[in-house]
């Protein structure tokens, strides 16, 4: 059975830290920051790029709960 755990908290309180020590210790897993589907210069916040992160990040976690390969998988990012 495969989880999903998110990982939710503002910026700066340890997400990332957080999910690199679970990601070594959840295996076989992955995991998604969703602050790197942002990662784009010039960094620019419209309806298109809202949906088109959104559309990303569905799609990534989408793969990885579909693969076989994987047991576990982490999702951060400032959720509201």
């Amino acid at each position: 059975m495969k989880t999903l755990v998110f990982i939710n908290g503002p910026m700066g309180v340890g997400k990332t830290a957080v999910c690199r020590e679970l990601l070594e210790r959840l295996q076989p897993g992955a995991w998604l920051d969703g602050d790197w589907c942002w990662m784009m210069r010039p960094f620019s916040v419209t309806e298109e790029t809202k949906a088109m992160v959104l559309d990303n990040i569905t799609a990534l976690l989408s793969r990885f709960l579909q693969s076989p390969a994987l047991d576990y998988v982490l999702f951060s990012w400032v959720m509201h």
